[in-house]
């Protein structure tokens, strides 16, 4: 197990030299609390330190996606093309999120707007009834 008796000299000594003045359960409680906090860092395998965060963030590192309309330099989203507004729904009707289709935040505003003015001339469903068939 991955303990230093440094600490546990320092408190000890601390303890002897202060005599009568220093609380045992206090002392008690701070060493119960050192091991617990070690024998968890030891159980992971050490994986809360800096390393360990750096050597696992690079193998799941994935690449970034990016913005389909500032790839083809679209500067405004029409919302009568409702084949491309289509594919930013779900199933349900929802708007996709950022984080899912790439779009920076610049388009995703434009993208969401399109999509409610489509809704509201009707020319999107606001609701895809999962029942019905298309």
């Amino acid at each position: 197990m991955y303990f230093t008796l440094h600490v546990l000299t320092k408190m000890l000594v601390s303890v002897v030299g202060a005599a009568y003045s220093v609380d045992f359960k206090y002392v008690w409680y701070r060493l119960s609390e050192e091991v617990g906090t070690l024998a968890q860092q030891d159980r992971r395998g050490r994986r809360g330190t800096q390393q360990g965060r750096r050597r696992n963030r690079s193998r799941f590192m994935r690449r970034r996606k990016e913005c389909i309309f500032c790839r083809e330099k679209v500067t405004y989203i029409d919302y009568k093309q409702t084949g491309v507004l289509r594919s930013f729904l779900t199933d349900r009707g929802k708007i996709r999120p950022r984080r899912q289709t790439g779009n920076c935040a610049k388009h995703q505003r434009q993208l969401s707007v399109a999509i409610k003015r489509a809704r509201h001339l009707a020319l999107l469903p606001f609701v895809v009834d999962p029942t019905r068939a298309r």
